[in-house]
């Protein structure tokens, strides 16, 4: 791993801190059971008898056998997060004291590094535009400590992003059931259907970095505004009701159909605000789980 500027060095260890912080004073060695449905994988069948949990019997081959037969299931001795993560120009917007982009790489990197903590393997997309940039799944410190970096360190290319390419990426690489976590502000993402078959087999979470200010704007008037993900200036007329209603109504509607798109496929939703503390608000949500 190159050597980075001070400033992203910096913000690496701020981020290994709170990460400490997050896990001593949240988690308290419970990271494991936040993840309900993980850790466990199938071992064999086995003839059901009394006192077997019925939700766990094999319907198609008890027919086969013609005799009840139950799945067992054994630990897993290692488990893979994987963390896609939006890096593209979008994300760099901020009406409060953190970007979006900032809100994500902290909590990438604190999830990557509580993972890691208890012996998980830890994997990245970093997607930007039509840019993916893959770091596979492995263990380790300083493993997780290049995954920040490079959700710090990476370019901001315009561009929708598009999940179709994404998850036809990952399907390849997560051979096991696997803790996917989705990282976005959710703007105009394509390929949303596609979160069915990647909440097939592993365990799915959305989290939305997002800015109360978010499609408003403070001049009124006609202006050159750029779309942060095609970088292409539009002449608007900001003064209308109908443009400042739609500009707003336009954000929330990207992010409702996120949400409708995570529940469809058996995942959850959650909004991380830059204005709130994030850490509190991810507490809360791994702790409903």
């Amino acid at each position: 791993m190159k050597r980075l500027p001070t400033a992203v060095e910096k913000q690496v260890k701020l981020i290994e801190l709170k990460a400490q912080h997050f896990m001593n004073d949240w988690m308290s060695g419970t990271y494991k059971s936040r993840f309900r449905g993980m850790g466990l994988q199938f071992s064999d069948h086995q003839q059901y008898t009394p006192g077997d949990d019925v939700r766990h019997i094999d319907w198609k081959v008890s027919a086969r056998t013609r005799e009840p037969m139950v799945k067992r299931f054994e630990e897993e001795r290692e488990r893979t997060v994987f963390i896609v993560i939006d890096v593209s120009a979008s994300q760099l917007f901020g009406s409060s004291k953190s970007q979006k982009r900032q809100i994500a790489a902290e909590v990438g990197g604190l999830l990557a590094l509580a993972a890691s903590r208890v012996g998980d393997k830890v994997g990245a997309l970093l997607l930007s535009g039509e840019k993916q940039q893959l770091i596979r799944p492995a263990k380790g410190r300083n493993h997780v400590r290049r995954i920040v970096h490079e959700i710090l360190n990476s370019g901001n290319h315009p561009g929708h992003i598009n999940l179709t390419r994404a998850i036809e990426q990952l399907s390849r690489v997560l051979v096991h059931r696997s803790i996917v976590i989705v990282l976005s502000d959710f703007l105009e993402m394509h390929g949303l259907d596609r979160l069915m078959e990647l909440g097939k087999s592993n365990d799915l979470i959305g989290l939305s970095t997002t800015d109360a200010s978010e499609g408003e704007v403070p001049i009124r008037g006609w202006l050159p505004l750029m779309d942060a993900e095609s970088n292409v200036p539009v002449d608007t007329d900001t003064g209308t009701y109908r443009v400042q209603a739609h500009l707003k109504d336009a954000a929330e509607k990207s992010r409702v159909a996120a949400r409708e798109a995570f529940i469809r496929a058996r995942g959850q939703f959650e909004t991380l605000m830059t204005h709130e503390d994030y850490i509190h608000a991810l507490a809360r949500f791994l702790n409903r789980r």
